[in-house]
């Protein structure tokens, strides 16, 4: 799925970021796993917002609608995005 493919033992950084971004093209080009850029810092409440928009438009055309998505930090620490 979406996670396994784009998300798993990836690093994950902001596309603003110069100096990531330039490493991230370093480590295409010598092979390594991609990796994967949000618009805006890689915090828990980014991927959760981020992840909610991806699931809502790869879900959508099967008829689901997506209401809420958590990104666990630790087990006891989260972020929620939800629908409004």
């Amino acid at each position: 799925g979406f996670i396994d493919e784009h998300l798993d033992h990836t690093t994950v950084y902001d596309a603003s970021d110069k100096v990531m971004s330039g490493l991230a093209i370093l480590a295409a080009a010598e092979g390594m796993r991609p990796w994967y850029a949000l618009q805006g810092p890689p915090t828990a409440e980014g991927l959760a917002e981020h992840l909610f928009g991806v699931a809502a438009s790869l879900l959508a055309p099967r008829g689901v609608r997506v209401t809420h998505v958590r990104v666990y930090e630790t087990p006891n620490c989260w972020a929620d995005w939800s629908a409004s």
